[in-house]
């Protein structure tokens, strides 16, 4: 990710990936509403972004939403840009409506624990869930995923 002068075209690029992952996305599921799927990982994006609301959106479809997350501490941020002593959420779990209620407390979670900091500029997140087998009328996937 860039916000550089010399980089204008970092944005809209970002948004045609987001955009081509979601179209992937909707190529294999038959409906997003009763397919369980995630679509988690360092997005470089803030939850506001327009590549991110692309990423959750087709439209009026509703491909996957964002989960909440926050560590022990209740802080929200992923990645610690040390040189200019700034941090920020840019990586995300996001969820498909029909998956949303297997979430545990509701919420994913960012781990803070031993070991975070040395291990990279961006701490991991991760979610808990509840599954149970579908039932056979659910939406499967179309096609091998890549």
């Amino acid at each position: 990710y860039t916000d550089r002068p010399d980089d204008p075209m970092s944005a809209q690029r970002r948004i045609g990936e987001a955009a081509a992952v979601r179209d992937c996305v909707l190529e294999r599921v038959t409906d997003p509403a009763r397919s369980r799927f995630l679509i988690l990982g360092d997005c470089n994006d803030t939850k506001d972004s327009k590549a991110l609301q692309r990423l959750m959106r087709r439209g009026k479809i509703e491909v996957a939403g964002l989960l909440a997350a926050t560590d022990r501490r209740g802080e929200s941020w992923t990645h610690a840009y040390r040189k200019e002593d700034s941090y920020s959420r840019v990586d995300h779990i996001l969820v498909s409506p029909a998956l949303r209620t297997a979430v545990q407390s509701g919420a994913a979670y960012i781990y803070d624990g031993p070991g975070v900091k040395e291990a990279s500029d961006h701490r991991p997140v991760a979610v808990m869930l509840e599954l149970t087998v579908p039932p056979p009328s659910a939406a499967t996937p179309r096609g091998e995923w890549p």
